[in-house]
Formats: C-alpha cells, sequence, structure tokens
C-alpha cells in the first residue's frame, strides 16, 4: 500500500514539474522554450559535439584498458602447459584383485 501512495505522490509531483515547465511563462517565455532556445545556440551545439568526441575518446580507452586486462594473466598466477595430446581413455579391462 505504501509503494502505491509513494508511486502515485511521485509521478504527481513529476506531472506538476511537466505542467510548470510547459505551460507556465518565466519572463517572456516558458522554461521548455527557454531550454530549446539555449539548445540551439551555436555555443551549445559545439559543446554536444565536443561531449560526443570525448565520450567516443573514452569508450575508445576503456574497451583498450579492459582488452589489456582480460588477456594479461593475473599477477602470480602459473600457468600450466596445455598437453597437445588428449588424454587415453581409461582402460576397459577390470581392476585385478589382491590374491590371499
Amino acid at each position: 500500500m505504501f509503494f502505491l501512495l509513494r508511486t502515485a505522490a511521485w509521478l504527481a509531483a513529476l506531472g506538476a514539474v511537466a505542467y510548470v515547465a510547459v505551460f507556465v511563462p518565466l519572463g517572456s517565455h516558458t522554461l521548455w522554450e527557454h531550454i530549446t532556445r539555449i539548445a540551439g545556440t551555436e555555443e551549445a551545439q559545439e559543446l554536444g559535439r565536443e561531449v560526443d568526441s570525448a565520450s567516443e575518446r573514452l569508450e575508445t580507452a576503456l574497451e583498450s584498458e579492459l582488452r589489456e586486462r582480460l588477456l594479461q594473466p593475473s599477477p602470480g598466477a602459473e600457468s600450466e602447459p596445455v598437453d597437445e595430446q588428449p588424454a587415453a581413455p581409461p582402460s576397459e579391462t577390470p581392476a585385478t584383485e589382491a590374491q590371499p
């Protein structure tokens, strides 16, 4: 029951914020209009391109570091040589029993 009330209150608050952002004027424009006008400026567009470029560089660096860490053996771990031939199957003859 508490979860339902908390979710309803959260949705009501979110709706109120959305209503204010879209319909209530702040000066000559609403908050939504201010945000879209700012996002349309050349400076904001340049910032977006720089963020994209930085995120691509970060992704490349993280991928290469992850590959290096995954491909390196852990320190102190001894690697055993891999046997080229498969092990022979166990013999099918019964084991001999000790005689009295």
